[in-house]
């Protein structure tokens, strides 16, 4: 791998971190998709975490969720992140782990936010045919957030999903020509090679 390379490699990797913790990221809101019986599926997910060290990128589901149901895992998965503040477009392919019980779970569950875990209340669960509009908040929870207790029943339905990465392709936009670079984890390391965009 080039030094051209490993920076590119290292900034997207630097940006993806930066993007699970900063809300107003561009990335922090990713496409993942996946391959279903009914043909390829695509949803817009909130990147939770990013551990470069496992290349792993993490989000948080609904069990009760279309998503969920439609990925097991082992199932192969693709991310697609793009800013154009930055001038970045990261795809992002690997095997996807659900974890609905243990410390993973329950530690992420402890770390989210009261509002976030508000989502994890609705009834029925997401998805689900209703007669009107609906976000399927308990009426008492509609303009509030709730208290821990309330919030507890709500882990029931709460899943960590681990995507384990191990294809990266890596888009720049520029003025003077894009440049794209296509990463491959093979053994213990990157591979790169550059192709055309």
């Amino acid at each position: 791998m080039t030094e051209e390379q490993a920076g590119l490699l290292e900034r997207a990797w630097r940006e993806l971190e930066q993007a699970a913790n900063q809300r107003r990221h561009g990335f922090h809101l990713g496409v993942l998709a996946n391959s279903t019986p009914l043909g390829p599926d695509a949803r817009t997910v909130v990147l939770r975490g990013v551990e470069r060290g496992d290349r792993i990128l993490r989000f948080h589901s609904d069990v009760r969720s279309g998503k969920f149901k439609s990925l097991q895992s082992g199932d192969r998965v693709a991310w697609v992140f793009q800013c154009p503040q930055i001038k970045l477009q990261v795809r992002a392919n690997g095997v996807i782990g659900i974890h609905t019980q243990g410390n993973l779970a329950d530690e992420a569950w402890a770390a989210t936010q009261l509002l976030s875990r508000r989502c994890y209340l609705a009834e029925p669960g997401p998805g689900t045919s209703v007669p009107f509009p609906s976000s399927g908040l308990p009426e008492e929870l509609v303009d509030r957030e709730p208290t821990v207790e309330e919030s507890c029943a709500g882990r029931e339905h709460f899943c960590v999903a681990l995507t384990h990465v191990d294809r990266l392709d890596v888009y720049c936009l520029a003025y003077e020509g894009h440049r794209r670079c296509h990463f491959t984890f093979e053994g213990k390391a990157w591979q790169a090679d550059w192709r055309i965009p």
